[in-house]
């Protein structure tokens, strides 16, 4: 049999440095299975790409006066997002030729692949991909298709009527099931569907690949990194002591383009520049999966404050690498003490290994059957 060929579903589209990054892990991972890669380039119905679009969708939508000033200040932010990821997208992803902005598109007019792969990330997370879920179950594959997910993610431990119900009805189709956080394989399991855990994307491929991916850095200055994703004044207070502590002043990447790049802040980064900023930092704080994720990959120290939803996924991966005790418990500490990195890249490499073990055997499965 020729090499699969793998048509790949995630959320390679939204303006995420972590969904981007996963998506491009992803596609690596898949192909290094030897399979032939497409990433259907699906746009969720609630995916924004225009300043009008966020102003929608933000807390200011209730008062029509602001839709021109909101558009002055959020207009080159847009912009520059656009560049920001577009670009990298079209440029390092192999994209179905069809794009499809709705689930209809994708159920008149599906892919062809021998196998039809879902993951990493938040795929399953109801809240997320509002009007949109039903493709990330794979439900526009062929009835005849091989299906199967790779480190999906559910996002939580409770789910919703309609998450629960699609899981139900449609993961028993799968052929292999594989899930990021290990509340998700218990989760299957109460529904009679078995599952494997597996790795995010991210720490599942080899960590040089990061290292070859990361632009070199702007100077040699040694940075507590700061990447905050939701508001919180148990963050900030952690971040003042952290600074007090190290006797440095943080350095934030800004991702929200509040205000221009400068010493102590970087706005909007190239998805290569963010991850450089990961590679080359002294100490990391953050509330971000994915923040954590690169910390791990580059052995840099760091602490994880906990967002106000959806920390199982944090609690997991800092559990696979016996870092648990690096979430910040008393509201304003930061852990120093040294980590043993021997350790915690050695329980990583097995992870590693056991991940892309499941997803060779996951996609390579048809070769024996022809």
């Amino acid at each position: 049999m020729n090499a699969p060929k793998v048509s790949l579903i995630t959320l390679h589209r939204v303006k995420n440095y972590g969904s981007v990054l996963q998506a491009f892990a992803t596609q690596e991972l898949l192909r290094q299975t030897g399979a032939q890669v497409e990433v259907v380039d699906y746009w969720r119905p609630d995916l924004a790409d225009g300043v009008d679009d966020y102003f929608d969708r933000s807390r200011w939508a209730r008062y029509p006066f602001m839709r021109l000033p909101f558009r002055a200040l959020k207009s080159r932010w847009v912009k520059r997002n656009r560049i920001v990821f577009n670009d990298f997208i079209e440029e390092s992803f192999s994209l179905s030729g069809t794009r499809y902005m709705s689930p209809i598109e994708l159920e008149r007019n599906p892919p062809v692949a021998d196998v039809f792969c879902v993951g990493s990330d938040q795929v399953w997370n109801g809240d997320y991909n509002v009007g949109g879920s039903m493709p990330f179950f794979l439900t526009f594959a062929p009835a005849s298709a091989r299906r199967i997910s790779f480190s999906s993610s559910f996002g939580r431990s409770n789910l919703d009527d309609a998450t629960s119900a699609l899981a139900r009805a449609e993961l028993p189709k799968f052929a292999a099931v594989s899930v990021r956080e290990r509340s998700g394989v218990e989760m299957l399991a109460e529904m009679g569907v078995e599952s494997t855990h597996t790795l995010d994307p991210v720490l599942a491929v080899n960590p040089c690949f990061w290292r070859d991916f990361a632009t070199a850095p702007k100077d040699n200055s040694r940075r507590l990194v700061v990447y905050q994703l939701n508001q919180s004044p148990q963050f900030d207070a952690v971040v003042a002591r952290a600074e007090k502590k190290l006797g440095v002043q943080a350095t934030r990447i800004d991702i929200r383009g509040s205000r221009p790049s400068s010493r102590h802040r970087v706005t909007q980064p190239t998805l290569r520049e963010w991850v450089s900023l990961f590679r080359h930092s002294e100490y990391v704080i953050t509330d971000s999966f994915h923040g954590t994720a690169f910390s791990l990959i580059f052995n840099v120290p760091f602490s994880v404050v906990l967002p106000g939803t959806y920390g199982d996924r944090l609690r997991s991966v800092l559990e696979v690498a016996g870092l648990a005790d690096r979430l910040v418990s008393d509201g304003v500490s930061c852990d120093s003490s040294a980590i043993n990195w021997s350790l915690v890249n050695s329980r990583l490499d097995a992870a590693r290994g056991a991940s892309r073990e499941y997803l060779d055997r996951a996609v390579n499965a048809l070769r024996g059957q022809r």
